[in-house]
């Protein structure tokens, strides 16, 4: 019993050192960089010109998401208000008045 005590106390400190040095030397992994909260509200109250804004200030709108942001960039330009909701069918009429007040047509 003592034999296997000493044997066995070696291979739980080597053990327990490996364990250590792997959790501590692997790096973080990092989120990728997205646009905080505080740069949308930068965005928003500079306004957004809808013709020329890349997808991530897009993203900054009320009710827009990645794929209303990409059909909003592929269907441009937009002269105005009307036409917007004439090119995005199906969610144009809904999103309008939530990001009219936000948008520019330039």
């Amino acid at each position: 019993m003592k034999k296997l005590a000493l044997i066995l106390a070696p291979l739980t400190l080597i053990a327990g050192i490996t364990l250590a040095q792997t959790t501590t030397t692997t790096p973080a992994i990092k989120p990728a960089p997205t646009i905080a909260a505080t740069n949308c509200v930068a965005v928003l109250k500079a306004k957004v010109n809808i013709n020329k804004a890349p997808l991530e200030q897009m993203k900054c709108l009320p009710g827009f998401v990645t794929s209303i942001a990409n059909d909003v960039i592929l269907n441009r330009p937009y002269k105005d208000g009307k036409e917007f909701m004439i090119k995005i069918e199906v969610t144009g009429k809904k999103l309008w008045p939530k990001i009219q007040q936000y948008v520019v047509f330039k």
